[in-house]
């Protein structure tokens, strides 16, 4: 479900054309909610390195992204705090470095984070970038970064969907597990919780679960365009 529901996604449909040929130097995420972006980044990522170029997160490569130990894949900022430009100039320096495998992937998570200075040494990367790095930058508040930033990626915008359509999301996983379940409760749910829609599901389906006496990790078949469509 995870990697169906991803690779059906616009944003990803859009993304194919530069698959086939060559990607661009810098992509941006908007969305509202971290972990859709977390999670689009990761099926990028896998489908640039994978041994079939097509994400089939059972490789070697795909492996390797997934646990998080490939070498030319590099998150910054996992924590999600304040990006200062010492941080920015450690990631254009080792971008300079040749990668192992021909290409170097860079995610920048809230990239609304950085400072100014941060901002400044990254622009002049954009500017001229290294012919085998590709930056992604994930933001949740798009209006932090300059203009010059953005003007440089290629933007997807990631909106909320509505609760009839989480809804049948949810209940779709239900039938998948053989679960049963009253659609009124998820509705009742997602309507009362305002929380990010991602989180929504993951707290819901637990919550279900958990008081059906049944326990699963529904982490590997949720995705962002479950919560969120371009």
């Amino acid at each position: 479900l995870f990697t169906d529901t991803l690779k059906s996604s616009r944003a990803y449909e859009l993304l194919q054309g530069d698959f086939r040929h060559e990607l661009g130097h810098a992509y941006m995420l908007v969305s509202s909610d971290d972990e859709a972006v977390k999670e689009f980044f990761t099926l990028i990522a896998t489908t640039v390195f994978c041994d079939s170029k097509s994400a089939c997160m059972d490789c070697n490569e795909c492996n390797k992204i997934l646990h998080d130990n490939h070498p030319d894949v590099v998150v910054i900022n996992k924590e999600g705090t304040q990006i200062k430009a010492d941080t920015i100039r450690d990631m254009t320096e080792d971008a300079g470095i040749r990668s192992f495998s021909g290409t170097k992937l860079y995610y920048v998570h809230r990239a609304d984070l950085m400072n100014g200075i941060a901002q400044n040494k990254l622009l002049k990367t954009l500017e001229e970038p290294p012919a085998h790095v590709i930056f992604i930058l994930a933001t949740t508040e798009l209006h932090k970064l300059p203009s010059t930033i953005i003007s440089r990626c290629q933007r997807f915008d990631f909106r909320r969907i509505s609760t009839p359509t989480l809804v049948e999301r949810l209940s779709l996983i239900a039938d998948k597990e053989g679960i049963e379940y009253i659609t009124r409760l998820f509705f009742q749910y997602l309507n009362r919780n305002h929380v990010y829609v991602f989180s929504k599901l993951n707290n819901c389906i637990e919550v279900f679960l958990f008081g059906s006496g049944v326990w699963h990790n529904f982490s590997s078949v949720l995705s962002p365009n479950v919560v969120c469509e371009v």
